[in-house]
């Protein structure tokens, strides 16, 4: 069911705190603030050509996108874009619209691979069904440190 007044525009600095916490309800291990969100979009190496968009429903956003070429390696054509949609937002077509934004994006830029990273299973349901194949997989381990003794540390 498409989302009924759903607008995709190009981010704005004002969308920060929303994106922030949008990023903190996909993956809450992101440690990010606004101002460092800011931050890394402003200096982003010209070579990224990024491009970041906000999907807003109703006067909340509701997604987000983006699309970078890979400036840290010398291939050229190598791109990554990222999809995020508010889990009480899913289910509407918000991903699949920000999804084809950002491929036409990278693909007329003249992306010859893109690459997305997935978090969870509705992610990895999303990138199958664009044809993305899985590649490589990562496992994030964290622990509370009030929870450890962490009496050895100078030693060590």
């Amino acid at each position: 069911m498409p989302s009924a007044g759903l607008v995709i525009r190009p981010f704005r600095p004002e969308d920060a705190p929303a994106r922030v916490a949008l990023a903190r309800e996909i993956q809450p291990w992101i440690v990010v603030t606004p101002r460092g969100l800011l931050h890394r979009l402003e200096t982003e190496p010209p070579r990224a050509r990024a491009r970041h968009w906000s999907a807003e429903s109703e006067g909340r956003l509701v997604g987000a996108a983006t699309a970078r070429f890979a400036w840290w390696t010398e291939r050229a054509d190598l791109a990554e874009l990222s999809i995020a949609v508010r889990r009480d937002a899913r289910g509407r077509g918000i991903g699949g619209r920000l999804y084809a934004l950002a491929e036409e994006y990278l693909v007329t830029g003249g992306a010859g691979r893109v690459e997305a990273w997935v978090v969870d299973d509705a992610g990895e349901r999303f990138a199958a069904a664009r044809g993305y194949e899985p590649t490589r997989s990562a496992q994030l381990w964290s622990v509370d440190p009030r929870t450890i003794d962490v009496g050895d540390l100078p030693r060590l």
